[in-house]
């Protein structure tokens, strides 16, 4: 009878440690719990959260340009002070950013560039000017060929604007829809449309002057070169 006793329990744990073993294969075949599969899961949720809170400038990609999106038009580039680019086979050098003012140099030539100025550059044969001062570490500038038409520079421009030609600068007073006041380092002419006259050693031609109903002027067209000695005639 001892025996039998004793057989039955040997005979009950290894129906016990058998079942034990067919649980943890099957878990294991069908993707039941593995010790330790939970904590590296959440350990990577973690890891990944983390990188997200990661800042631009922690991952290398904290410049202004990567991460602002300004809507560059046609011919406008964004600069950073001690920034260079070629454009249109120039070098083009920020030096430094004022409040109001941008100081340039264009193959290796240094000028100051005002806002709400057309700069013109002569044998360089571009146009400057800026389109927004951002702060004293980046701007945008609109940069491109100056139009030319024969010995005539053409300039489309809002007269708010002054031209800096050649360092003589350029204002426009507006009259009414066919008539214009022009200054040219202090010396004013008065100009109607298609009639061109010398001021200051320069030939202006007003071929253009936009002004809808209710606003005062909208833009000028002008066409400017350097006044000849026989072309001279200001009575």
């Amino acid at each position: 009878m001892l025996n039998k006793n004793i057989l039955i329990g040997i005979i009950t744990i290894l129906l016990i440690f058998t079942y034990g073993c067919n649980k943890v294969s099957n878990d294991s075949i069908t993707g039941g719990a593995v010790a330790g599969e939970n904590d590296n899961t959440d350990t990577n949720l973690e890891n990944n959260k983390e990188f997200d809170k990661i800042s631009p400038e922690e991952n290398g990609k904290g410049t202004i340009e990567e991460n602002i999106n300004y809507n560059l038009a046609r011919y406008e580039y964004l600069f950073f002070a001690g920034d260079s680019k070629n454009i249109e086979g120039k070098i083009i050098y920020v030096n430094k950013i004022n409040t109001d003012t941008v100081i340039l140099e264009v193959d290796g030539e240094k000028i100051t560039l005002p806002k709400e100025t057309i700069r013109t550059m002569k044998g360089i044969n571009l146009n400057f000017n800026i389109i927004r001062i951002i702060n004293d570490e980046n701007v945008i500038l609109k940069i491109k060929k100056s139009e030319k038409v024969g010995e005539k520079y053409r300039y489309q421009f809002n007269p708010v604007n002054i031209i800096d030609y050649d360092g003589l600068m350029i204002k426009v007073e507006l009259r009414n829809d066919n008539k214009a006041v022009v200054d040219v380092n202090g010396e004013k002419a008065t100009f109607t449309i298609d009639n061109s006259k010398d001021i200051n050693g320069i030939n202006i031609e007003i071929y253009e002057i936009g002004n809808d109903a209710g606003v005062d002027y909208d833009f000028v067209g002008m066409l400017v070169k350097k006044a000849k000695e026989l072309e001279r005639n200001n009575d």
